[in-house]
């Protein structure tokens, strides 16, 4: 289906046949493709893609005439709606949506609400208008029997919504499935955040003991990123875990040198919840 948008792309580049389809197919086979009339292997159709210096997501985006796809053209019409301030249009967008989507648009409507929501601050666990969301993205991740990047960032999104005892499960099931993804790209960014915000939710519910066995995997994972910001949140997190467990005093300590270095490094989101922790005023 593919095979016209290739050949635009190839006669705009001034590419030939054969430096596109050498040792990747005949001639004969290459012509058909281009027609329509054949398919290739998806091995071979991404070594195409290769050849013409190009990858799927860009080759998505010419296809449909340089227009974003229909979720991500959803995406940014409602971003664009709160914004401006239209509230009243964006909940008439939202209700209309509702009515009229089903199966995975359902999902990526509901996934695009709360994470727009949470972002801006509001409380969604105790906003009934929100429940029809979360039930949508609970059910969709308690069903899950194999995880893609999608799933992942849903997840992420998700994880302080959800039962808690569902996100603790998808957490041991997401670390399982990351095992595909070691060499992806930007998997350990993803997979820290999961983390960071697994960690955040299970001290929000007291569940130290789950916490500080979670915040060794997130050592080793922001170690392989080389980020001083992701570490300094893993020390700030095994700092409060020590301040509200076993000891107050050095736990204190270590809280504020982290505060001390967020000050320098400017990490404004850790330095905020250090001060409202140990309730430093300024």
């Amino acid at each position: 289906m593919y095979g016209k948008t290739i050949k635009e792309i190839r006669i705009k580049k001034y590419l030939s046949l054969k430096m596109v389809y050498s040792g990747i197919c005949s001639k004969t086979n290459a012509i058909k493709f281009e027609k329509g009339l054949r398919q290739i292997s998806i091995d071979k159709f991404l070594k195409v893609l290769d050849n013409l210096t190009i990858n799927f997501e860009e080759l998505l985006w010419i296809h449909n005439g340089c227009m974003p796809s229909p979720t991500s053209k959803l995406s940014y019409e409602l971003t664009t709606l709160w914004n401006e301030g239209k509230v009243s249009e964006f909940k008439k967008y939202i209700n209309f949506i509702r009515k009229n989507s089903t199966g995975m648009d359902k999902v990526k409507l509901a996934n695009y609400v709360l994470l727009k929501e949470h972002s801006d601050g509001k409380n969604l666990e105790n906003n009934n208008s929100n429940e029809f969301y979360i039930n949508i993205i609970t059910n969709y991740l308690s069903n899950l029997q194999y995880w893609t990047i999608y799933d992942f960032k849903t997840f992420n999104n998700s994880c302080y919504l959800i039962p808690y005892k569902l996100m603790i499960y998808l957490l041991k099931e997401a670390l399982r499935a990351q095992k595909r993804y070691l060499f992806f790209n930007n998997m350990n960014q993803i997979l820290y955040s999961i983390l960071s915000n697994c960690i955040d939710r299970m001290i929000l519910e007291k569940d130290f003991n789950n916490a500080n066995n979670f915040t060794k995997r997130l050592d080793e994972i922001s170690l392989s990123i080389n980020n001083l910001e992701f570490r300094l949140l893993n020390e700030y997190y095994k700092a409060k875990i020590e301040y509200l467990t076993t000891n107050k005093i050095n736990g204190k300590k270590r809280l504020i040198n982290i505060l001390n270095t967020a000050n320098i490094l400017k990490v404004s989101q850790i330095k905020n919840e250090i001060k409202s922790l140990l309730k430093i005023k300024g």
